[in-house]
């Protein structure tokens, strides 16, 4: 049987634009160089916005506030499976990339789901429509 992990990610959008954060090489074909949401695994004992809030200081030195849930999104991987909880949050610091190999600040139309990690693709398609009513 696969490991299934609980892994939490940020949705951080300022001035109609979401953060992206893209990610280098990895032994997982399927993610490497894939755009993804800031965010990670959720450790035992811990809920998932502790969780979300610790990844974000750990990859990013991020400081931001969590607030609602977006959405969840099971996805299976060919070694792995996911659950990936998704929640809005206000970014209250500056921030600097420690895991990843670059960020964007996308608008709705640089939203490309192929560039996008497979079980990020659901969110960006529901996100894409909210970010372009809200640029208008």
């Amino acid at each position: 049987m696969n490991k299934h992990y609980e892994v939490v990610g940020a949705i951080i959008v300022e001035e109609s634009k979401l953060l992206a954060l893209k990610r280098g090489a990895s032994s997982n074909p399927l993610v490497a160089y894939k755009w993804e949401f800031a965010g990670g695994k959720v450790e035992r004992g811990e809920d998932e916005a502790s969780a979300l809030a610790r990844e974000l200081k750990e990859e990013l030195d991020l400081d931001c506030l969590v607030r609602e849930k977006y959405m969840s999104v099971d996805y299976t991987y060919p070694d792995y499976s996911v659950s990936l909880h998704l929640y809005r949050c206000d970014r209250l610091s500056d921030f600097t990339l420690k895991e990843h190999a670059e960020y964007k600040w996308m608008s709705a139309d640089e939203l490309i789901q192929d560039d996008w990690a497979p079980a990020d693709k659901p969110v960006i398609r529901a996100l894409k429509s909210q970010l372009a009513a809200a640029a208008k």
